[in-house]
């Protein structure tokens, strides 16, 4: 994620922030698109600038999340409906549904004929 886009400011504020904090940084890596700030450099130039910064724990991405729902499966095969999480109960109540199936792909290339001998 873009530092700056988070604080909505400039690249070249964070930049100019950086130096005033003593940072050194050379004209060929403050001129990158990216480059990398560890999060107590980050909580100092939040404070220069004025926003008060918060620290909040990393969500667990949605593949992360199903490999240890799988894991927890595996492993717990023996327990009761019971012991299910709030978001698995309310996964099991959504109606079942076909899957989607989408063909892309240039113009004049077989898509149709695909689809009609499907």
């Amino acid at each position: 994620v873009d530092f700056s886009l988070l604080l909505r400011v400039n690249k070249r504020t964070i930049v100019r922030t950086l130096r005033s904090l003593g940072e050194s940084l050379s004209y060929n890596s403050a001129n990158q698109d990216s480059f990398k700030i560890d999060v107590e450099m980050m909580e100092l130039i939040c404070i220069e600038l004025g926003i008060e910064p918060t620290k909040t724990e990393k969500k667990m991405s949605v593949l992360e999340e199903a490999e240890r729902r799988a894991m927890r499966q595996s492993s717990d095969a023996s327990l009761d409906d019971e012991s299910k999480t709030e978001e698995e109960e309310r996964y099991a109540a959504l109606p079942p549904r076909s899957p989607v199936v989408s063909i892309m792909g240039h113009v004049d290339h077989g898509k149709t004929t695909l689809m009609d001998s499907l």
